[in-house]
C-alpha cells in the first residue's frame, strides 16, 4: 500500500476515534504522521497573510509543547521553514547554532533532538508547515524525502478539503479558499484560535480546545463564537483562562 493511501486510511481510523468535530483535525494529522513516517512526534502550525502565526495540532504532548516553544520564542525551523518556503533538515548541530534559544528549550524540556519542518503543499505553501520531531540527534538516513512530501501533499489536501469543499487525497492546486484571508470563518477560526490559547496558557491542543468548550458550555455560546470573537480581539484571552489559573 502506498504512502498516501496508508495516511489516509490512518487519518480515517483517527477521525473515527476523535468524532466529526474539526478542532481535531490538525491533532488527527500530525498523529497520522506517526502512523507512516519513522518521526517521534509531529506538529502542524498555521501563518495568515493577516499575521497570525500559531501552533494548530501535534501528535502528542511533547511534540504539542515542542511546538509552542517556536512560536513562544519566536525562532525555531519551523519559522524559518515558512519565511524561506523551503524545508529546514535540523540535526541537533545546526538547532544549537541557527535556534540558540530554540534549542535550549527544546533541549531542557522535550526528548527531541533534532526535526524536520516542511512548508505545505500548493496553494497553501505560505500557509502552513509540518514539523517532525526526532529524538536522533541527527537525521542521516533517518527519513525518506519522497515519503515525507507525499504525506505533506496528503495534508494539504486534507485541509482544502476540509475547508473549501474539495476532494481531499488528490494533492491537486486550487484557487485559495476564502477562510485563509477571513478572520470570522469558525472553521479557520476553531484552529487559530486553539493555538492562540495553547501558547498563552502554555496548555495542550486538547486542553485548550477544553477551556473554549467550557466557556462556550458557561456563556450559553458555541465554541465557533467563542474562536471568533478571541482570533478578533473581541474576547481577551485572559477572560476564558480558568478561574484556578487567574
Amino acid at each position: 500500500m502506498s504512502i498516501p493511501d496508508r495516511f489516509h486510511d490512518a487519518v480515517t481510523e483517527l477521525r473515527g476515534e476523535r468524532g466529526a468535530d474539526p478542532g481535531w483535525l490538525p491533532t488527527v494529522l500530525a498523529t497520522a504522521c506517526l502512523r507512516v513516517l519513522p518521526a517521534a512526534g509531529a506538529g502542524l502550525s498555521m501563518f495568515t497573510p493577516d499575521g497570525v502565526r500559531v501552533p494548530l495540532g501535534a501528535s502528542d504532548d511533547p511534540a504539542a509543547l515542542a511546538e509552542r516553544l517556536q512560536f513562544t520564542v519566536g525562532q525555531g525551523p519551523c519559522l524559518t521553514a515558512h519565511e524561506l518556503g523551503a524545508p529546514q533538515w535540523a540535526d541537533e548541530a545546526l538547532l544549537e547554532r541557527r535556534w540558540p534559544m530554540f534549542w535550549r528549550q527544546l533541549r531542557g524540556r522535550t526528548p527531541f533532538r533534532s526535526i524536520l519542518a516542511v512548508p505545505l503543499g500548493r496553494p497553501l505553501e505560505r500557509v502552513g508547515t509540518v514539523d517532525l520531531f526526532f529524538h536522533e540527534p541527527d537525521l542521516d538516513g533517518r527519513i525518506d524525502e519522497a515519503e515525507v512530501h507525499a504525506v505533506v501533499g496528503q495534508i494539504t489536501a486534507d485541509l482544502l478539503g476540509t475547508f473549501a469543499g474539495t476532494s481531499g487525497g488528490t494533492g491537486a492546486a486550487v484557487e485559495d479558499p476564502p477562510w485563509l484571508d477571513d478572520a470570522h470563518s469558525p472553521r479557520r477560526a476553531v484552529f487559530v484560535a486553539t493555538g492562540m490559547l495553547s501558547v498563552s496558557l502554555d496548555v495542550t491542543f486538547q486542553d485548550a480546545l477544553a477551556v473554549m468548550r467550557a466557556h462556550a458550555f458557561a456563556t450559553d455560546t458555541t465554541v465557533d463564537a467563542v474562536a471568533t470573537d478571541l482570533v478578533t480581539g473581541v474576547l481577551p484571552v485572559q477572560s476564558v483562562r480558568p478561574e484556578s489559573d487567574r
